[in-house]
């Protein structure tokens, strides 16, 4: 019992459910490059336009990503936290980890083509 309360294992309450959502904002808002022209169709859909705002306002920040970053890898170890929390932090940092990798692969696409003379 004394284990549980130190690594804060108890069963999440629902505003820890809530909560635990939080953290994938980062790998959604880094992930909207990728599919920004699926989003541009619906332009009337409340959910877009919220998700507009959350972008912009991300973006206008600088290194609001790498920010983002260190604070979910910081508080991912935090056992005063609830495990669920820290569980779903970890998460949407592999998981923003793996959309690195297409970024990257976009960039040195666009630098060859650029080099070549060829227009994206």
């Amino acid at each position: 019992q004394a284990k549980l309360e130190m690594i804060n294992d108890k069963d999440p309450t629902a505003s820890d459910k809530a909560l635990s959502l939080v953290p994938y904002l980062l790998p959604l808002l880094d992930g909207l490059q990728f599919g920004r022209f699926l989003l541009e169709n619906n332009t009337g859909n409340p959910f877009v336009a919220i998700l507009a705002t959350l972008f912009l306002l991300y973006r206008s920040i600088p290194f609001s990503g790498f920010i983002a970053f260190l604070a979910l890898n910081f508080l991912s170890s935090n056992f005063g936290i609830n495990r669920l929390i820290r569980y779903n932090m970890q998460q949407a940092i592999y998981v923003d980890i793996a959309l690195f990798v297409p970024g990257l692969i976009a960039g040195i696409y666009t630098l060859i083509l650029s080099g070549l003379g060829v227009q994206a």
